[in-house]
């Protein structure tokens, strides 16, 4: 689907992401495939990657992988604190390492877009 690259893909490649009752080895790959189509429909995907993020009862990759998809999403400073917060609770130390060493790679980006304007 990603090979489309249309808008259409986009959109049902973040409807087989919202889908709890997908294969989690199909919802990883919808993730992979949904980086290059980012470009499409930026809330829809922002928020079914926070939506996945925040809710606990996902498996530990689905989240990492949300929470790196919202911070390529959304280069602000809102996501990124929400992201800090929820870590305040969290207890998935798969989940926690990896958010952790997110949030240090983007402290010590160079990417202008990451840049507070």
């Amino acid at each position: 689907m990603r090979n489309i690259n249309h808008e259409k893909a986009a959109r049902k490649l973040i409807t087989i992401l919202a889908n709890k009752e997908e294969e989690r080895s199909v919802r990883a790959a919808a993730f992979s495939a949904i980086k290059s189509l980012m470009t499409v429909d930026h809330e829809l995907a922002l928020d079914t990657c926070l939506t996945i993020f925040f809710d606990k009862s996902e498996h530990s990759e689905l989240r990492n992988e949300a929470a790196m998809y919202a911070s390529m999403i959304a280069h602000n400073e809102n996501v990124m604190n929400q992201i800090v917060i929820a870590m305040w609770s969290e207890k998935d130390p798969q989940v926690k390492n990896f958010v952790k060493t997110l949030l240090e790679g983007v402290a010590y980006s160079t990417r202008p877009c990451l840049v507070k304007q």
